[in-house]
């Protein structure tokens, strides 16, 4: 079967056959118009309006209810943390939770005394994070472990 833009030659062929009757004596064409009439009181025919209305519902159904979807499990944050302190370092794991996280520590140097803020790199549950202080630097008691529900672009 041949199509032209969508629609087959028997198609074209009907569609002119019409054109011819109502040229015509005027009786097809009239009872095409009553088919026509009491198909739509019947609801059987969807106007191209109501088309575009539900397709840009069911459109935007959709986006919204992935965005529900998404958006639920942001709340949740990395659970069951353990850090590890070392001399110069300090060391953080979370085993459960969802999102990202990373150690931190505050480091003091041996003879001058002056205090500086390590941080160790983001990651995801049951990765690995390590602030390092450096040479001549110690970890002190302030340290801890930075929690997220997204890795921000500078960890």
């Amino acid at each position: 079967m041949i199509f032209f833009n969508g629609v087959s030659a028997r198609m074209l062929h009907r569609r002119s056959y019409r054109r011819k009757a109502e040229v015509g004596t005027g009786r097809p064409a009239e009872r095409d118009k009553q088919v026509r009439k009491s198909a739509s009181e019947h609801g059987t025919r969807v106007s191209t309006a109501k088309r575009i209305a539900v397709s840009l519902t069911l459109a935007l159904t959709s986006t919204l209810g992935v965005v529900a979807v998404t958006a639920s499990p942001a709340h949740a944050l990395p659970k069951n943390c353990n850090g590890t302190p070392g001399t110069a370092t300090y060391g953080v794991m979370c085993r459960g939770g969802t999102g990202f996280y990373r150690a931190w520590t505050e480091c003091k140097h041996v003879n001058s005394g002056t205090k500086k803020h390590a941080y160790g790199n983001g990651v995801g549950i049951g990765g690995y994070s390590k602030a390092n202080c450096g040479s001549n630097y110690r970890i002190t008691k302030n340290r801890g472990v930075t929690k997220s529900n997204y890795l921000p672009p500078n960890w």
